[in-house]
């Protein structure tokens, strides 16, 4: 099945760019990134593109529901100088970058909770969040907390 969306990332500095969701099938969701990732700044500046196949599956807990995901990165850096270097430093990135990974699910199942536990709280503690532009706040109003 093709969907067209297209989601902006943004973490406040290190990472910078555009997903577009190009397929889902089951329970697998194919995403094309274009943007940059600045964990080693401002050492290494990583400019490029990448594919993230998401596959996820729902968690075995009947206590605390969760999904559970495995994720798959294919990056292409551009330049012949960050190619050798990310080589060289290939160990180095990828723990990094799992680490990011890893921080940003957990992330996203502590939103994903709260938003299922308590909407309107969750919408009170956002507006006073500097780092959401208002018209993301105000979405996420009509969207959980009508």
């Amino acid at each position: 099945m093709y969907r067209s969306f297209v989601y902006e990332v943004d973490d406040g500095g290190l990472l910078r760019g555009e997903l577009r969701l190009l397929a889902t099938a089951g329970n697998r969701r194919v995403y094309l990134g274009n943007g940059q990732a600045r964990s080693l700044a401002p050492l290494i500046r990583l400019t490029g593109r990448m594919v993230v196949l998401l596959e996820f599956r729902p968690g075995t807990s009947r206590v605390d529901p969760s999904v559970d995901t495995t994720s798959h990165i294919f990056l292409r850096l551009e330049g012949g100088l960050m190619k050798a270097m990310a080589k060289a430093l290939a160990p180095l990135i990828w723990r990094m970058a799992d680490r990011r990974i890893t921080t940003l699910g957990d992330a996203a199942g502590m939103v994903a909770t709260r938003i299922a536990s308590d909407p309107r709280s969750l919408y009170a503690e956002m507006k006073g969040w500097t780092d959401l532009r208002a018209e993301d706040v105000e979405a996420y109003r009509k969207t959980f907390a009508p």
